[in-house]
């Protein structure tokens, strides 16, 4: 099955993605507002929502994503965090990222768990998901149990 990549360019008025294969091929691109509402808390579920729709759109499943790269509009230090960026109301977020099926066999609500723990310690962390599978329902369950919507 072939493989594919997403890149995201993330901007303070919209956001530019492409689906690409690996060797770079660009096979298709779109774009989605950037809504910054709420310190810009919808902005990685919006993202999400946008490349599983596509996904879905060009019939790619889940294990043939390789990757999705976001460019964010601020400096990101050599540990990964985006200090600020002010065009989306963003200032000190750490953002933890997570493409694949929602399984028992990847341990997909234990993700939850520890996430939970990880933002109990450091509030500045977000997590983004991407995906989807038998274990959804539960995943999403256990995110407003722990309060950590």
């Amino acid at each position: 099955m072939e493989k594919y990549c997403f890149g995201v360019d993330l901007g303070g008025t919209t956001v530019k993605m492409g689906l690409f294969k690996p060797d770079g091929e660009l096979v298709d691109k779109w774009e989605i507002p950037t809504v910054k509402d709420n310190g810009g808390s919808k902005i990685l579920p919006d993202i999400a929502d946008s490349i599983l729709n596509k996904m879905k759109e060009k019939n790619i499943e889940k294990d043939n994503v390789i990757g999705v790269g976001i460019g964010v509009p601020g400096p990101v230090d050599p540990n990964g965090i985006c200090n600020k960026a002010g065009n989306l109301g963003w200032e000190d977020k750490i953002v933890i990222g997570h493409i694949g099926r929602f399984t028992a066999q990847k341990n997909s609500v234990h993700l939850i768990e520890i996430f939970a723990a990880i933002a109990r310690k450091e509030p500045k962390a977000v997590l983004c998901l991407i995906g989807d599978g038998e274990l959804k329902e539960d995943m999403m369950n256990k995110i407003k149990e722990l309060g950590i919507e």
